[in-house]
């Protein structure tokens, strides 16, 4: 792993947008604010792509996995993908 100097305040970050964003994802799959949890944690996915490719792939397939299962309607399957991914970005 190389050590990159804001990969633990991303890692942070995502890590509590998940925490927020599982539990929303299997209660309230297809309200609005589920619907902008998404969104955003795609923002954010997004802007911490290269970052994650670095120090934590796993997590960035994860992430991106989910994202498609969100997009597919299958809230049961992104969750189990949001939840692999924050397990990877667990120290």
């Amino acid at each position: 792993m190389v050590a990159h100097p804001d990969a633990d305040r991303v890692m942070h970050a995502l890590r509590a947008q998940l925490r927020s964003t599982i539990p929303s994802v299997l209660v309230r799959p297809d309200s609005i604010e589920v619907q902008a949890l998404l969104v955003d944690l795609a923002k954010s996915t997004d802007r911490a792509a290269d970052l994650l490719a670095e120090v934590a792939p796993e997590a960035l397939a994860a992430l991106r996995c989910a994202l498609d299962h969100a997009a597919a309607q299958q809230p049961e399957e992104c969750a189990a993908e949001l939840v692999a991914a924050h397990y990877h970005l667990s120290p």
